[in-house]
């Protein structure tokens, strides 16, 4: 009784490569709300208010609050984590993140594959954010993935960062499986004839790999 909250001790996992929620940012948020629990008797700090401030901030995919024996305040952060900027033909300009969430793209300025074309938000967190896994799933095409277009029948071009070429995924079905041709593709014939020898490279049709050259 009468123990006061000395200090908030901040865990943020899901955050290494962009770093988007910090202490700062966490601290900021609780004293809008007015549950800032530092300075505050511990028995009347509340748990459920300071997450429910933190998980309704876009940032944030969950938020777990706990208290210690030394009078203190644990939070334990899983961030969202933005995977790609939706910038479709309606003229909207978001970001989605792992678990399909809409985040607006003005707090989140961070370097991610872009999506054009005709999205809707329904398509965006289904079909688009399934492809997107499967890109993010390999170092390879995670690195090597630049724009990602859908065309008016919802079929997938992916727009690669080295070569000057556009890849054909076509339906947004066994994504992983097309890709691991097109690398196979890369490694076996790109390598060898040049990087530039084609205008397209489909891998929509199972078991093959249809060229057009430039």
């Amino acid at each position: 009784d009468g123990q006061i909250c000395g200090d908030v001790c901040l865990r943020v996992q899901d955050s290494l490569d962009y770093n988007l929620v910090d202490r700062s940012l966490v601290l900021d948020l609780l004293n809008k709300k007015g549950v800032n629990p530092i300075g505050m008797e511990m028995e009347r700090v509340n748990l459920d208010s300071m997450e429910n401030v933190l998980e309704r901030f876009p940032l944030i995919a969950s938020a777990e609050c706990y208290k210690t024996v030394d009078c203190d305040v644990k939070v334990k952060i899983h961030s969202s984590v933005p995977l790609v900027r939706v910038m479709p033909r309606s003229g909207a300009d978001y970001m989605l993140d792992s678990y399909g969430r809409i985040i607006d793209s003005k707090i989140c300025n961070v370097q991610v594959p872009v999506a054009t074309g005709y999205i809707s938000q329904s398509f965006a967190s289904g079909k688009l954010i399934d492809v997107v896994r499967d890109i993010y799933s390999d170092d390879f095409w995670k690195d090597q993935t630049e724009q990602i277009n859908v065309d008016q029948n919802g079929q997938i071009e992916i727009v690669p960062r080295v070569g000057n070429h556009i890849i054909e995924i076509g339906a947004p079905e066994d994504v992983a499986d097309k890709l691991a041709r097109v690398r196979r593709f890369y490694d076996e014939a790109l390598n060898t004839v040049g990087w530039n020898k084609y205008s397209r490279i489909s891998a929509a049709f199972e078991g093959q790999i249809v060229c057009k050259k430039r």
